[in-house]
């Protein structure tokens, strides 16, 4: 067993960087958690994700949300769940604002063109 975080690696995201907790390759099912520390009004496009959920959990802040049809302000403590197939986006609020992000079966291979490391 390890210790989620232990030896997390720093990315940055567009303007958002990045800390992989969980990668897709440390267990047998594919399953990552991020963790997104963003500026205030970042957020990524409205986008689909066609084999995944996708969980968020807010850590810090006040995070936007749009699943589907429907917005939800979300505050520290709260956790919302994009169901594969479902348009979404998490947008920042608050001055600084964190955000665990979990995906089941991801790989993060697919991001390689954008994904830069931090430093």
């Amino acid at each position: 067993m390890s210790v989620a975080g232990e030896g997390s690696r720093h990315l940055w995201f567009l303007d958002t960087e990045v800390l992989v907790k969980v990668s897709h390759v440390e267990g047998s099912d594919g399953i990552s958690v991020l963790e997104h520390r963003a500026p205030h009004g970042d957020s990524p496009p409205l986008h689909i994700h066609r084999n995944e959920d996708e969980i968020f959990q807010v850590l810090e802040g006040e995070i936007h949300f749009r699943v589907a049809d429907t917005d939800v302000q979300a505050i520290a403590g709260d956790t919302l769940l994009a169901p594969k197939g479902t348009p979404h986006l998490p947008g920042r609020l608050a001055e600084r604002s964190t955000l665990a992000h979990h995906h089941a079966r991801r790989r993060l291979r697919g991001l390689r063109k954008i994904l830069r490391p931090a430093g």
